[in-house]
């Protein structure tokens, strides 16, 4: 879902176990919030950011990817027409 995020981790080779032990949470909320089934928290994002050292404005580091963003409204079953 977050495609530069999920790049900067794999660039610095980083387990989803070792991320999350670095946030302080579990691995489950780890993967719930990379796929997007959970948002990230401001300061989470800050501190993954910081964890990751990178130098990309929040906006970019946790860039959605359009095509796996789905509305859950409407009666068509969530597609926008």
């Amino acid at each position: 879902m977050y495609r530069n995020l999920e790049a900067e981790i794999k660039r610095r080779g980083l387990s989803r176990l070792a991320l999350a032990e670095q946030m302080g949470c579990n691995p489950s909320t780890i993967s719930f919030k990379l796929t997007g089934k959970r948002p990230f928290t401001l300061p989470e994002a800050k501190r993954l950011k910081a964890i990751l050292q990178v130098q990309l404005p929040l906006e970019v580091l946790f860039a959605v990817d359009a095509q796996q963003t789905h509305l859950r409204c409407g009666k068509n079953g969530g597609k926008v027409s």
